[in-house]
């Protein structure tokens, strides 16, 4: 680039250098390590970071004792399974000069919470003497999974109390709230929230 003076000569003017910033994931961590074009004259230094709709929304500041000494961080507040932007931005001599933005993350994405409350499956499915009953509930609450027989008498209960919003899993020996096992033939599980109630039905076969 040419800049014409006031005395009508041209001179080339310095490219501008930005600090380079390199992030990396390590264990339960985010470690940022950078270059400065130069630190003579640097009066701050500061590190912008964030996540999902507020991107570089967070700062972290160093002094000019600091800046002048510093080449990296370890980012131990990251959450696991969350892409975070950083940069970083150095001022001093009347500049300020960002890095590129660069995203890392530690861990794996979260899992997403299931959309609605079910019965996934029932396996094996007829069974003997032993199945694994698999629910998704959406939310954190009490939870109610039991048993019913063909004419709708309560069999057993397999679970009353509080679950976390996920993935459950809870199993069946195929015995009645007394201890003996159930006949053979066709039952029902029936879970239950505050909310709603869904079932599903399998068969025993001894």
């Amino acid at each position: 680039m040419q800049i014409a003076s006031d005395s009508g000569r041209r001179f080339r003017a310095e490219p501008v250098v930005r600090p380079q910033l390199t992030v990396q994931a390590v264990q339960q961590a985010i470690a940022l390590s950078w270059q400065l074009p130069w630190t003579e004259g640097l009066r701050r230094l500061i590190l912008l970071r964030g996540s999902g709709d507020n991107p570089l929304a967070e700062r972290i500041r160093w002094t000019e004792q600091q800046a002048a000494s510093l080449t990296s961080w370890t980012d131990s507040t990251a959450t696991a399974g969350v892409s975070y932007q950083n940069q970083i931005e150095m001022q001093g001599n009347d500049q300020i000069l960002q890095s590129e933005t660069v995203t890392a993350r530690w861990g794996a994405p979260p899992t997403p919470l299931p959309a609605r409350l079910a019965i996934v499956s029932i396996a094996p499915n007829p069974f003997n003497p032993s199945t694994k009953i698999v629910c998704t509930l959406p939310a954190a609450g009490g939870v109610n999974v039991r048993i019913y027989d063909a004419r709708g008498r309560l069999v057993t209960t397999l679970l009353d109390g509080p679950a976390l919003a996920g993935t459950l899993v809870v199993t069946w020996d195929g015995r009645d709230v007394d201890g003996p096992r159930v006949a053979s033939g066709v039952y029902e599980a029936r879970l239950t929230t505050l909310d709603a109630e869904v079932s599903r039905s399998m068969a025993i076969v001894r």
